[in-house]
């Protein structure tokens, strides 16, 4: 997976967790569903400008369990 990749997916999960949030912001408990997307978005988009991390973020291992962890909290913010 390629670096750019990355980093779009990161925007996914912080466009979708503070579009969640600005929609369901009467909701009461919603901070902590969308910190479920929030923090791994930010902590991605992080790891795409830090050097030594890039390196490994483009092994299969990694693509495979990055995919794995955000398709399920993206379908989570949709959800709920």
């Amino acid at each position: 997976m390629r670096i750019n990749n990355y980093r779009m997916l990161a925007y996914t999960l912080i466009a979708v967790s503070l579009i969640n949030w600005d929609y369901k912001r009467a909701t009461p408990n919603i901070f902590p569903i969308v910190l479920v997307a929030l923090l791994p978005g930010i902590a991605l988009l992080a790891a795409t400008f830090y050097r030594p991390l890039t390196a490994r973020l483009q092994t299969r291992g990694v693509a495979t369990l990055v995919i794995l962890v955000s398709l399920p909290i993206i379908a989570l913010q949709i959800i709920k």
